[in-house]
């Protein structure tokens, strides 16, 4: 609305322009425009605010294509000036339309998304007979998260498709991997001791990047929980991964079992040999994740 008003303001004043510039200035819109009902007051006696607002009331009938007849073009300068303004206004409209249909079919798609998400939640909860009171905290989880995260992804089989096919250059194929997530996933060490000659390949890296997903997590948020088996494997972008279990020669040590609200309380044994238990220590941690 904001670029549609500025374009008819500048067309505006280029109007009124045109008749200021001609050199007989009773033979322009201006002086045949009349202000009064009675027909005898023209527009040529008036302050100049009151004739830019006729000039762009003009403009404004041009672009929405009403035309009232009110105000024409008589003389060649006019009338060259008035097919300029008509050709700025057709392709303004559908400038201005395609966005406004964009909009529209984009709140339309994510609408889908998220009514997608909600019936796999209820479906899920029928199938496990979950009550009411879970199934509504689940669908409120995904009205929350879902417009956050809907319509950002992208086509990765096409993306790796290219890869494969080798439709980057080899320069570019270089040069990506050190901006990729600003050159963290480069440069982290889980990945560098995998390495045998120092550095990773650039098309490992690009096809790493496809497979994760960036996510969030709170302070204190468990990871992996005692006995349960890893299903993703975290690359830490920012803050802190905290292990809160203590391997020993009797089995792990685990201080959630005492506190799970702290972590300055007597730690327990457990029957672990390895411990799993993790949780997020600091504000926020920002992860890259994929699911092995």
């Amino acid at each position: 609305l904001l670029a549609l008003l500025l374009i008819a303001h500048i067309l505006a004043c280029g109007w009124y322009l045109v008749a200021a510039l001609h050199e007989n200035p009773e033979e322009t819109w201006v002086a045949r425009r009349m202000v009064d009902s009675a027909g005898e007051v023209s527009l040529l006696t008036r302050p100049p605010i009151e004739q830019w607002l006729h000039s762009l009331y003009f403009v404004i009938t041009v672009f929405t294509s009403v035309g009232f007849g009110d105000m024409n073009a008589m003389n060649l300068s006019e009338v060259v000036y008035v097919i300029f303004v008509m050709i700025t206004g057709a392709i303004t409209n559908a400038a201005i339309m395609g966005h406004i249909m964009s909009i529209i079919t984009g709140a339309d798609r994510i609408d889908e998304e998220v009514r997608a998400q909600k019936r796999g939640i209820k479906g899920f909860a029928a199938h496990t007979e979950l009550d009411s009171s879970m199934q509504n905290m689940l669908l409120d989880w995904v009205t929350q998260t879902s417009r956050s995260r809907a319509g950002v992804g992208f086509d990765k089989e096409k993306m790796k498709c290219m890869l494969r096919e080798h439709f980057l250059p080899g320069s570019l194929q270089d040069a990506l991997p050190g901006k990729i997530f600003d050159g963290q996933l480069i440069n982290n060490r889980f990945l560098l001791t995998q390495a045998t000659t120092g550095e990773l390949p650039s098309r490992l890296i690009i096809a790493l990047a496809l497979a994760m997903t960036n996510c969030c997590m709170q302070s204190k948020e468990v990871v992996y929980r005692m006995y349960e088996m890893p299903m993703a494997v975290y690359l830490v972008r920012s803050g802190t991964f905290c292990n809160v279990a203590i391997p020993t020669p009797s089995g792990g040590v685990d201080t959630k079992a005492v506190d799970p609200d702290g972590f300055d309380d007597p730690p327990v044994t457990s029957h672990s040999n390895v411990s799993l238990g993790c949780r997020i220590q600091g504000d926020v941690a920002d992860g890259a994740s994929e699911t092995l």
